[in-house]
């Protein structure tokens, strides 16, 4: 809702997808985390998937936890302008 609400907020949810997709197939590609192979129950939360869907290895868990401080670190300046953008239009 907030990128039809908020055309800014466009930008990021297309990059931070992609940019998690790179990260997580890199990881892979190296060798530092086997891909998925173990069916995830449904309803399981989103930062245990992978590492369940490994059988429980922690670096599946790490690169878990580094997309998602990507997508913050990502998302970060457009909430600080669409803010600064409101609060403008506020005072007008």
């Amino acid at each position: 809702m907030p990128v039809i609400g908020n055309g800014l907020y466009v930008i990021p949810f297309l990059l931070v997808p992609l940019v998690n997709m790179g990260i997580a197939s890199a990881a892979v590609a190296l060798n530092l985390m086997p891909s998925v192979v173990f069916t995830v129950p449904l309803g399981t939360p989103g930062l245990l998937q992978a590492f369940m869907g490994t059988n429980g290895n922690l670096v599946a868990l790490a690169v878990t936890v580094l997309n998602v401080v990507v997508g913050v670190m990502i998302y970060k300046p457009f909430v600080q302008l669409a803010d600064q953008l409101a609060l403008v239009k506020e005072a007008a």
